[in-house]
């Protein structure tokens, strides 16, 4: 028993101490350390008459191929690609005039992996190239097998279309034939093309590399194979902030941290959050292909200018902040033994305190990410260090318009919210007043102070929560005036599908109780408010918002008005 509760003690200060005493690395700026981040490009190689290389992908057009099995009564197709360009795609079968004649929907799940074996020595770029295959298998019906037969050739091709992205890749021309009494599917050998390349609709040589500089250009790259087989894409880059570097304590590789789009290899990756990721690259070898839109891969290179900064040399703190509603902060930071800190910005300054460094930084820019830089120096050698701060702005005024259903009546509303720098506490204020006169009362306001307690910490449309509420409501009726105490919860949160994000970025819905109060000879029992509101980001600061709202409203001695609402509104939010 003792010991159970000395067990229950351990636990209990654990969990006290540890959030206090927990240090969060801060960054070297790669830029700035010494080490060059060159611009991504998209590669490609026509090999031969029937083998492109994209980026870190082999295409074989032989390997795109149909094979048609038979067991008992029972036909399939297998139908092979290379992998890299597909996880999931609509296969599609066209009849020699180019109409579609049989779709496949084709999950990650429905394809087998054949990996590519690499054998012997491989030289660094070849070490880097996929050439496995992926394998679809499919029962086909005795009607297709019975059209595919009389086709002077047909074809079959691979199509991904996602947001800012269209990726197809078509076979060579098949036809039906069969061989020792069984069907097959062969391959047309005449009608030969020229193998070429278009970049924009204009053809290229045969081997190029195209830089993109900026995630809203696009290309349009397209490939044909002597044989006829064709693949064509349309792309972008995808964004990615390189956010940290250091060099292994020998010096033979390197640790980079990223953030957005991801390697296209799993390999020496590490993921340390849904964005944030690390991968190991070898020293004088600092090259890997990386996603862009749809995950066409990119080469990203680096150069190595000069000393790179070790694990040893890492600064810690225990009160970074990444944001706040304040145009200034103070963070205190541990420097490694044997280094100095200084700075070259007016906006970032450090004083000694005991031992350790307290850093102001100023000049935060509302709505907007900024970077505050140190300089940290080490014998000769200096390496910046950073924290990005994004200042998210603390006030949020709402005007709308609402209609109530059953009183058939039209309300003003304006609203003004502030939030505190804790990223939890808020408080705000609404005033609703009627813009017609109603049939059952002379008049109809609203006034109503709350307070808000996010659940968890973060910021007003920035991170999702839920949270609880505490109101106080004054409302005249006529010559009537009722003011109630009320408590609420509700959630802010995202959507997560893209299809709904072209209505909504952000859903919020709010239940609240207010207590009961009197008026001459008319009591207020209760009052319960539930609503639900969408809101469709216009631009950074502006929002358009629309919902329903019910409310429930049981009063003695007042039996003209019903008491129960239904209330239509839309407005816009302006953050600032």
């Amino acid at each position: 028993m003792q010991n159970n509760i000395i067990n229950f003690i351990l636990i209990g200060v654990s969990l006290f101490t540890i959030p206090i005493f927990a240090k969060d690395p801060v960054y070297f700026l790669p830029e700035k350390s010494n080490l060059q981040i060159l611009p991504q490009k998209f590669e490609y190689n026509l090999l031969n008459a029937s083998t492109i290389e994209i980026g870190d992908i082999v295409i074989d057009s032989n390997n795109l191929s149909l094979a048609m099995s038979q067991e008992r009564d029972q036909y399939s197709f297998t139908f092979n690609w290379p992998a890299g360009l597909f996880e999931h795609a609509e296969l599609v079968l066209f009849n020699n005039y180019g109409k579609a004649i049989k779709n496949y929907t084709i999950k990650k799940e429905d394809i087998e992996l054949v990996k590519d074996v690499k054998v012997g020595e491989k030289s660094e770029s070849d070490s880097l190239l996929r050439k496995d295959k992926a394998i679809f298998k499919t029962v086909i019906e005795t009607e297709l097998i019975e059209e595919v037969k009389y086709l002077p050739f047909f074809k079959f091709c691979l199509q991904r279309t996602e947001e800012n992205t269209r990726i197809v890749l078509c076979s060579v021309e098949l036809y039906f034939s069969s061989k020792d009494g069984k069907p097959t599917i062969k391959m047309r050998s005449e009608n030969k093309k020229k193998a070429r390349i278009l970049v924009n609709n204009a053809e290229v040589g045969e081997q190029g590399v195209i830089f993109l500089n900026d995630i809203t250009e696009s290309i349009n790259f397209l490939s044909q194979s002597e044989s006829g087989a064709r693949l064509e894409i349309e792309m972008r880059l995808r964004p990615v902030d390189f956010k940290d570097i250091i060099i292994s304590d020998d010096g033979k590789s390197l640790t980079l941290t990223g953030l957005g789009s991801r390697p296209v290899s799993e390999k020496n990756v590490t993921i340390l959050s849904d964005s944030l990721w690390q991968i190991k690259l070898p020293a004088d070898f600092p090259v890997f292909y990386i996603q862009g839109e749809g995950s066409i891969p990119f080469r990203q290179e680096f150069f190595v200018r000069g000393a790179l900064p070790t694990e040893s040399l890492r600064t810690h703190s225990n009160d970074l902040i990444a944001a706040t509603y304040s145009s200034s902060e103070k963070m205190s930071l541990k420097l490694p033994k044997g280094t100095t800190v200084s700075s070259k910005d007016p906006n970032s300054k450090v004083v000694k305190v005991g031992q350790e460094i307290e850093w102001s930084v100023t000049g935060l820019e509302k709505g907007k990410d900024s970077k505050r830089v140190l300089y940290l120096k080490k014998d000769a050698n200096e390496y910046a260090i950073y924290q990005s701060i994004y200042r998210a702005p603390a006030f949020d005024v709402q005007l709308s318009a609402s209609y109530f259903t059953a009183e058939k009546l039209g309300f003003a509303n304006f609203g003004l919210n502030y939030w505190l720098n804790n990223k939890r506490s808020g408080f705000g204020v609404s005033l609703d007043q009627a813009l017609t006169k109603p049939d059952t009362v002379d008049k109809w306001s609203v006034t109503e102070f709350t307070y808000w307690h996010r659940f968890k910490s973060g910021l007003n449309f920035i991170d999702p929560s839920f949270y609880g509420s505490a109101h106080m409501r004054s409302m005249a009726l006529g010559n009537l005036s009722f003011s109630s105490v009320g408590v609420g919860i509700g959630q802010k949160t995202t959507f997560q599908w893209a299809f709904i994000k072209q209505f909504a970025n952000w859903y919020v819905w709010n239940f609240d109780y207010y207590m009961g109060s009197k008026s001459n000879d008319v009591e207020l029992k209760r009052l319960i408010l539930a609503d639900y509101k969408l809101y469709l980001e216009l631009t950074n600061s502006l929002y358009f918002n629309y919902g329903v709202a019910v409310q429930n409203i049981s009063m003695s001695n007042l039996d003209t008005l019903k008491s129960t609402q239904v209330n239509l509104n839309l407005g816009l939010n302006y953050l600032f």
